[in-house]
């Protein structure tokens, strides 16, 4: 099933252009987070350092935070950033995938996957760092956004999106 015209190719090609600057800046700052995150925790052990973490922490308002809490929340920013660059890449590959055919095919599915899956990722770990921030009363900085709702109304109406792709897909190659 066509679904380009001339217009809608150079939509394509400005959102295609987007798309890759997005997974390029996200992808290069989730590298550097993952690579300065380890290294910062490498100098952990060294008490001076370890001392002056302890006091940003608790200027930020964690106070008496544990190493457990600190990993964790470490482990919720890695997994918002690592979901923000799936969405940035599913949506590089399916308006390339689009650029090269635009047709529905299992490998465009495949990328609209991707970014359902990721987004959804998101929502679901920003909802428990904003929830566990609460619990430990980080007050002092804002990691997690509280626009939830928001987040769930996107990807309700992503998931539509992507329901009528697969039954439009569906019924194409039905009638083949």
């Amino acid at each position: 099933m066509m679904i380009s015209t001339k217009r809608s190719n150079q939509s394509l090609n400005i959102l295609y252009g987007i798309a890759a600057v997005f997974s390029i800046i996200l992808g290069i700052r989730l590298v550097l987070f993952t690579f300065i995150s380890i290294f910062g925790f490498l100098l952990m052990s060294i008490p001076a350092i370890h001392s002056f973490m302890m006091q940003q922490l608790t200027d930020a308002g964690m106070t008496d935070a544990s190493l457990w809490e600190i990993i964790f929340f470490w482990l919720i920013l890695l997994i918002t950033l690592a979901a923000r660059f799936g969405v940035a890449l599913g949506l590089f590959r399916l308006t390339d995938d689009f650029r090269k055919q635009p047709t529905l095919d299992a490998i465009n599915m495949t990328n609209f996957k991707l970014i359902l899956i990721a987004d959804g990722g998101y929502i679901v770990a920003a909802y428990i760092g904003s929830f566990a921030s609460q619990i430990f009363n980080l007050t002092g900085i804002s990691l997690f956004g509280g626009g939830t709702l928001t987040n769930i109304l996107i990807w309700l109406v992503l998931y539509t999106v992507y329901l009528i792709f697969k039954t439009r897909s569906n019924s194409v190659s039905d009638r083949s």
